[in-house]
């Protein structure tokens, strides 16, 4: 429609559903497995792959803070991998997309969402403290940070030793 794509739409839908109802584990095989279809019927599969997936892990993340929480994390996982493995260009499309799919996801009963839950994990997680939540999903953050920090690092040196080369 217009100048969106139903399948992102429903792709991204589809994660947020996931990521509220099995965490962020869940979500990133989810992620994957959707951005792997999106992108073989797109031609661009590592940038798909890594849109979902991060999208996936990041909404996952949040899952404990609601539904608006989920929504924002998947943004920013789109916006990110947009920004890096995309076009600047795309990114606006990108957003608007997972704005749609976070509209859709509001509407969508809590009570569909828990029974989906229970059908999938067929576990219940125990009552956290909010506290807790609050300092795992920091722990979690500084975790992604430690990440990127790594890798910015290791392509530091790769672009170090190619320009030696040179």
């Amino acid at each position: 429609i217009a100048e969106y794509s139903i399948r992102n739409v429903t792709g991204s839908l589809l994660v947020m559903g996931v990521a509220f109802i099995g965490g962020s584990g869940l979500s990133a095989v989810v992620g994957v497995v959707v951005g792997l279809i999106v992108g073989l019927s797109d031609g661009n599969t590592t940038f798909a792959i890594s849109l979902y997936g991060l999208a996936g892990v990041l909404s996952g993340v949040f899952r404990s803070l609601g539904k608006s929480v989920v929504m924002l994390g998947f943004i920013l996982g789109s916006a990110i991998a947009t920004l890096y493995f995309g076009q600047e260009s795309d990114l606006l499309r990108s957003l608007s997309e997972c704005m749609i799919a976070g509209g859709l996801f509001f509407l969508v009963p809590n009570r569909w969402l828990l029974s989906w839950r229970y059908l999938a994990c067929k576990i219940e997680e125990p009552l956290m403290n909010h506290n807790a939540q609050v300092s795992e999903i920091v722990v979690k953050i500084n975790h992604i940070g430690e990440i990127f920090d790594d890798l910015s690092k290791v392509f530091g040196t790769v672009t170090t030793d190619a320009q030696m080369k040179i």
